[in-house]
C-alpha cells in the first residue's frame, strides 16, 4: 500500500486534475470530500473520454469540477485486508488501483496493480519439504 498519497478534492476542475495526472505521471487519482471521505476515482480515461464524447464544448468541458461529472462509487479495501483478496476484487472488476479507506471512509491509502507485482515479485520461492 502506497501512504503517500496523491489525491483530489471534489470541487477541482477536470482540467487541474488532468494536469496533476500528468505531473506527477500516474493514471487515476481519488477523489475525496474537505474531510477526507473518499468519494470516488478519476482516471485519465475518464477525462478522455469526456472530451472525445463533447468535442465541440472541450474547453467548457474541461472546467466543470469533478462533482459534476457523476463518477461511479468507487470499491475500496479496509486497511488490513488480505492482499489476495484485494487482487482479486481488482481482476474481477477490472480495476488498476484500490483505496485503502477506514471505517470513517477516510483515505489512508492506495493499492495498485504495481504494488501487487511488487509484492508477489518479491515473495521467495516456495520450498516443499519431504
Amino acid at each position: 500500500m502506497n501512504r503517500d498519497l496523491v489525491f483530489v478534492y471534489i470541487e477541482t476542475t477536470v482540467e487541474d486534475t488532468y494536469a496533476l495526472l500528468h505531473e506527477k505521471n500516474i493514471r487515476q487519482l481519488p477523489i475525496v470530500d474537505k474531510l477526507g471521505k473518499i468519494k470516488s476515482m478519476i482516471s485519465q480515461k475518464n477525462i478522455l473520454d469526456l472530451i472525445i464524447n463533447d468535442l465541440d464544448n472541450s474547453k467548457h468541458s474541461m472546467l466543470k469540477t469533478l462533482d459534476n461529472l457523476g463518477l461511479p462509487e468507487v470499491i475500496t479495501a479496509d486497511p488490513m485486508a488480505d492482499i489476495r483478496r484485494v487482487a482479486k476484487v481488482m481482476v474481477d472488476f477490472n480495476l488498476n488501483a484500490i483505496p485503502i479507506v477506514t471505517d470513517e471512509e477516510m483515505l489512508v491509502g492506495i493499492v495498485s496493480r504495481t504494488d501487487i507485482l511488487k509484492t508477489v515479485a518479491s515473495v521467495p520461492p516456495m520450498q516443499l519439504w519431504a
